[in-house]
């Protein structure tokens, strides 16, 4: 079974595709699903390598329909996360 993972720009640019399948077998950690994709695609490593949430979120947004995921969340097969940037904004 799979998961998508879907990118938004910058990751985007980096991965060279809108959406990738991952193939899984059963629940799999975001931090897993990230690695994953920085195996086929060397460019998106220095985002997969993050050690923690708080690394994590000044560069990345790791969405499951309206919902935040964290490194550590699992995700099950058949699912789509979004990775976006985070958006800054304000006075």
């Amino acid at each position: 079974m799979t998961v998508k993972v879907r990118f938004s720009y910058p990751y985007r640019k980096l991965v060279g595709k809108d959406e990738v399948e991952l193939e899984v077998n059963g629940s799999t950690k975001v931090r897993e699903l990230l690695r994953m994709v920085a195996e086929r695609h060397p460019g998106f490593k220095e985002y997969a390598d993050k050690g923690s949430d708080e690394q994590m979120s000044t560069h990345m947004v790791i969405l499951l329909q309206d919902r935040v995921l964290r490194l550590e969340d699992a995700v099950e097969p058949g699912m789509t996360i979004q990775l976006m940037a985070p958006i800054a904004g304000g006075q």
